[in-house]
């Protein structure tokens, strides 16, 4: 998979706000199929984590996340990665504004 993490982020009087959009089905599994769905997300700059989310199969389609750090500054580098419950994984880069 490739560009399924949409990232913007922008730093303001000492707190970062950072804004991601996850492409992808999350398909529960109702119709008869397995599910198909993230269960990991995890935000980092270099090797520090700064965000870590588990998900299930109630999240909906393109899962829209928001959250505020303040360990994140202006010019930081900030990596969203996700992992889902068939081994697929994709993640994604964005400079803080």
């Amino acid at each position: 998979m490739a560009n399924t993490v949409r990232i913007r982020a922008k730093e303001a009087g000492g707190v970062t706000e950072i804004k991601a959009l996850l492409k992808h089905d999350m398909a529960v599994g109702q119709d008869g199929k397995d599910g198909h769905y993230i269960t990991e997300v995890t935000g980092q700059v270099g090797d520090k984590v700064v965000f870590n989310m588990l998900m299930g199969s109630a999240v909906s389609k393109d899962p829209y996340i928001n959250f505020k750090t303040s360990a994140v500054k202006k010019g930081d580098e900030i990596v969203i990665k996700w992992v889902d419950n068939k081994g697929e994984s994709d993640e994604g880069s964005a400079k803080v504004k």
